[in-house]
């Protein structure tokens, strides 16, 4: 699953001064996921002289799981549509990425 998000807060709005870090205020980003489940199964039977009977199971189950995500936040633009870090603006940015397993 895969969410993206993209926000401006202008400064008017915030009531702040223009070099306050709430004014002007873009921000972009994302967060991934993905998961995957398998599940094995094993029977094995053996019967002797029709008379003895053996029979064996075995289930394994694994599941893996990725999730990364991305946010970049830059204050100090002119308008929305410069949501890109340019010169003039201060950036924030933060990433992460986790792998497990179940």
């Amino acid at each position: 699953m895969q969410l993206k998000t993209r926000r401006f807060l202008p400064q008017v709005v915030t009531g702040v001064e223009q070099v306050n870090k709430y004014a002007n205020q873009s921000a972009d980003a994302y967060s991934d996921q993905l998961a995957l489940q398998t599940e094995n199964k094993l029977m094995y039977i053996k019967n002797w002289n029709d008379k003895h009977n053996i029979i064996a199971n075995v289930l394994v189950r694994t599941g893996q799981y990725i999730n990364s995500g991305y946010n970049s936040e830059v204050y100090g633009n002119a308008s929305s549509d410069l949501s890109d870090p340019v010169v003039g603006t201060t950036i924030s940015r933060h990433e992460f990425k986790r792998i497990g397993n179940t």
